[in-house]
């Protein structure tokens, strides 16, 4: 069986698939269902919404900063940035959690914030099983069951690399986005707690609310959430850095999370709709030695080429 090769309608890159299965319909209901399939075919579009739509925060923000505009309104306009950046965080982990279990739809929908902490910690503390449960990374084994000469199992293995190395990054990004700032996403969920830096720190100040915190000179914000224990209610504080470097951060991170959702669902669609136990981007192949590219190609035109051939004697 040789790798395969399809153009990807959702992310206009190209994946290879490794260790081809016959199609059934038990294979895709094992995959999590059409509902899961319909799910993650839509999430191109769903991550083009959420970019444009941290785009549009971070300029309303930046054109507000430069016009001199009030603190607050400055300092809301960056919380909007914050909100739609761990929207976007929040997709991706919902995905991560799907895949670390089975019945992934099931998974999908139920998913609370401990979950999302959970699969958030999980990235921060391995992240290569994070790539191995979720991203369906081709294994040795994968690449041993296709037959490929020496040469062309080891430029699929430095390809592996690459791409996971560059995954292993970006996910990162959007973890300590969501570990870091939870309790924001948490307080926006039940209204909006939160304090501008400035009526915290008065006059005439928030009373018991200022007490004992140390505060940045810079614009922030304060989200201000509860958690009951026993009858009895904690009010608790979370400091939110607002300076155009922090915001801008947030639009980094939240671009990010959105970008790996979508390749999550691009890579989960197009191998159960091809049948690959495994799928692996070529985005990377351009940064491979020459003699890699070369043979990498060949094997991935070559089943094409078969295909065209039985097709036109057919």
């Amino acid at each position: 069986m040789q790798p395969r090769v399809r153009a990807d309608r959702y992310t206009g890159g190209m994946k290879v698939g490794f260790s081809v299965a016959h199609h059934d319909h038990g294979y895709v209901k094992r995959r999590g269902g059409q509902e899961l399939l319909a799910h993650m075919s839509g999430a191109s579009a769903r991550a083009g919404y959420r970019v444009a739509a941290i785009a549009r925060s971070l300029r309303a923000y930046e054109q507000a900063d430069d016009a001199g505009k009030p603190a607050t309104e400055v300092g809301g306009l960056a919380l909007i940035v914050v909100q739609r950046a761990l929207l976007a965080a929040e997709d991706l982990g919902g995905l991560l959690h799907a895949f670390a279990g089975p019945k992934p739809w099931d998974r999908l929908r139920a998913t609370k914030i401990p979950d999302l902490d959970a699969a958030f910690r999980s990235v921060l503390a391995d992240p290569r099983k994070t790539l191995h449960e979720a991203f369906r990374v081709p294994t040795d084994e994968h690449l041993r069951d296709e037959h490929l000469d020496d040469a062309g199992r080891l430029a699929f293995m430095r390809l592996r690399e690459r791409v996971t190395d560059r995954w292993e990054t970006m996910l990162q990004r959007p973890a300590r986005l969501w570990l870091a700032h939870r309790e924001v996403a948490k307080a926006m969920m039940h209204g909006f707690p939160l304090l501008a830096g400035e009526h915290v720190i008065g006059p005439p100040g928030a009373g018991e609310l200022s007490d004992g915190m140390r505060w940045p000179s810079g614009l922030f914000a304060v989200a201000v959430t509860s958690s009951e224990r026993d009858r009895h209610v904690s009010v608790n504080r979370h400091l939110i850095a607002l300076d155009r470097d922090n915001v801008r951060r947030f639009d980094r991170d939240g671009r990010t999370a959105a970008k790996l959702a979508a390749e999550l669902c691009s890579l989960h669609a197009s191998s159960i709709m091809d049948g690959c136990a495994a799928t692996l981007s070529t985005e990377l192949l351009p940064t491979l030695s020459s003699d890699d590219q070369t043979r990498i190609k060949h094997l991935v035109a070559k089943p094409q080429e078969e295909r065209g051939d039985a097709d036109r004697d057919a």
